[in-house]
């Protein structure tokens, strides 16, 4: 039996983390890489929208949603003064239906959410191999060859990237 995955994710961002964890649940093996040496640190795209709560909640991730804080109330003054007018939410609040599940967006930084789905991968024994970076890649019938960069240069072959 051949022990190498099919799939080499690129890429260890929320999309890719998705993408391996996503094949991983359907029992499709994957490599996944980043050329980061080491995982990211700090806060991007903290906005998470209810149709993506949805797709965590799909992947049995519940963390996200219990996790995530909701977004913050808009303050507004009087004109020409700093006398507070009102206060509302940047999205009203609305009680989840069997329907709509997730109605509210929730704020979550990319460093949480990263280490969130790492710990998801780790349950299929999958981890991200950091400091490895794809040079090239060239596609045939039979496949994908990658060119691969890790202390020093090789190849690997993949059906699919």
């Amino acid at each position: 039996m051949n022990s190498t995955p099919p799939v080499l994710v690129v890429g260890a961002g929320p999309a890719g983390l998705v993408t391996a964890l996503t094949l991983l649940q359907n029992g499709i093996p994957v490599r996944i890489i980043d050329k980061d040496p080491n995982p990211r640190i700090g806060q991007r795209g903290p906005g998470i929208w209810p149709r993506s709560l949805e797709l965590f909640n799909f992947l049995n991730v519940p963390e996200v949603n219990d996790l995530g804080n909701y977004l913050f109330t808009v303050r507004s003054y009087k004109s020409g003064t700093l006398e507070s007018g009102t206060d509302s939410l940047m999205v009203p609040h609305s009680e989840p239906t069997p329907a709509i599940p997730f109605h509210t967006p929730k704020l979550m930084g990319q460093q949480l959410l990263d280490v969130i789905l790492r710990r998801h991968l780790e349950k299929f024994s999958c981890s991200v191999e950091m400091g490895t970076e794809l040079r090239s890649f060239e596609q045939s019938d039979e496949g994908v060859i990658a060119v691969l960069a890790k202390n020093g240069t090789f190849m690997t072959r993949r059906r699919y990237i």
